[in-house]
């Protein structure tokens, strides 16, 4: 993996597993010429510190570029009124998928405070332009896992239209 270049994290050595028991499509998924696919994605820095940058199976995909979900919730989720938010896809007819924002807000922080032209321009800062999210919307909380993980499976099956309800930053307007 070249610096700044984003790859999945393979690991080998005695203290990883040999395989799955019986399993043999998911060793054949799992395991390549002896190393163990984590599905960790990450990026190398030009000193040699592996950064950890998102899961490939919790990855977006816009015309042809890989949106790592989790690479976009930590620029989000430093906005200092901003609690949580989860990355989801959106279907695309042009691009493939789109990246929806959810947002959840501190506790006393209004919609008004932080509205999604504050937070496109706080990604538009610090992240390419094809990771911008094209869709916001504000929830007061997640659907989430005896953990505290958000559910995405269980956002995205909560409407059959994931742009309903949203702000999409292309028009400028609430859908």
């Amino acid at each position: 993996m070249k610096t700044g270049e984003l790859g999945e994290v393979c690991v080998k050595g005695a203290g990883i597993l040999h395989g799955y028991y019986k399993n043999d499509a998911a060793n054949a998924e799992s395991f390549r010429n002896g190393w163990f696919r984590t599905g960790d994605q990450a990026r190398l820095d030009s000193e040699g510190y592996l950064y950890i940058v998102g899961r490939l199976k919790d990855m977006g995909r816009r015309s042809g570029e890989n949106i790592a979900c989790r690479e976009v919730e930590w620029v989000i989720r430093s906005i200092p009124e901003i609690e949580d938010v989860a990355i989801v896809p959106v279907p695309d007819s042009y691009r493939g998928e789109e990246a929806k924002a959810y947002i959840q807000l501190m506790p006393g922080a209004t919609p008004e405070q932080v509205p999604p032209e504050r937070i496109i321009a706080h990604c538009a800062k610090q992240l390419a332009p094809f990771k911008v999210p094209r869709y916001y919307e504000y929830r007061a909380d997640f659907p989430r896992t005896d953990s505290q993980r958000v559910q995405k499976r269980e956002l995205i099956k909560e409407k059959p239209d994931l742009r309903v309800g949203s702000y999409d930053r292309q028009e400028k307007r609430w859908l």
